[in-house]
């Protein structure tokens, strides 16, 4: 874990949350356990929100289910999902503040929401055409 970017994340969640202070433990979590290359942060008073930005080998397999949620899901359910509810967010859950994240390159800018949804979708798109191409 880059300890750069986590304790600009700290201080930022510091000043900003009032509830659900326990969403940036699972940041921590999500940073040690997962090494991400790039992700989307969300912060706001009622918690933060961690949006991946994913590798193929991140996902599932062709054809494979795994839980997700509270159900099973593929891997394009999983990051079709992922675009669909960073397009609604703007003013749907509170004013809440955007961060895009590249740990391993000490990146930790904010951004705008039209922004953020713009680098879900590239990598939506991205994936989907690795799949095709692998296929």
């Amino acid at each position: 874990m880059n300890r750069t970017i986590y304790l600009k994340m700290k201080l930022v969640a510091g000043f900003t949350m009032i509830h659900y202070q326990s969403d940036f433990e699972y940041d921590k979590e999500f940073m040690e356990k997962r090494n991400p290359k790039e992700f989307i942060w969300i912060v706001r008073q009622n918690g933060t929100h961690i949006f991946r930005i994913y590798e193929p080998q991140d996902l599932p397999k062709a054809g494979e289910q795994v839980p997700y949620l509270f159900g099973m899901a593929d891997r394009k359910h999983i990051v079709r999902d992922g675009l669909e509810a960073i397009e609604k967010i703007n003013g749907s859950i509170g004013e809440c503040d955007f961060y895009y994240i590249a740990p391993p390159q000490g990146i930790f800018r904010k951004i705008q929401h039209k922004e953020a949804v713009e680098i879900i979708r590239k990598n939506v798109e991205t994936l989907e055409k690795h799949w095709r191409e692998t296929a």
